[in-house]
């Protein structure tokens, strides 16, 4: 809901990707049961709007892959919804953009 609420406060979407990237990140049963938590509550969409919204911000781009990675490993349901939000798009705009930067 944050995240939503507050599209453009650096903070409280850096503070949001690393939370999801912990809570999903691991194997372990309650991260396996997380993922699929966040996938339905529209966290998979809500990184990459932060992702399109911040696209020269290394320092947010790097949570935030690490969020839509951990949401989408071992877990097909969130994994479509990544591709039906087009995540590899904002992906390649990421990559475009830090690379642009270094």
């Amino acid at each position: 809901a944050a995240m939503v609420a507050h599209p453009l406060v650096h903070r409280v979407q850096l503070r949001a990707c690393v939370a999801l990237g912990r809570m999903t990140g691991d194997n372990t049963s309650d991260n396996v049961q997380n993922r699929t938590r966040a996938g339905s509550a529209g966290a998979i969409e809500a990184v990459l709007a932060v992702m399109v919204a911040h696209p020269h911000n290394a320092d947010l781009q790097r949570p935030a892959c690490q969020a839509l990675s951990a949401m989408t490993c071992d877990n097909a349901v969130n994994m479509t919804r990544a591709v039906n939000a087009r995540a590899v798009g904002a992906l390649n705009a990421v990559l475009t953009s830090i690379q642009g930067t270094t």
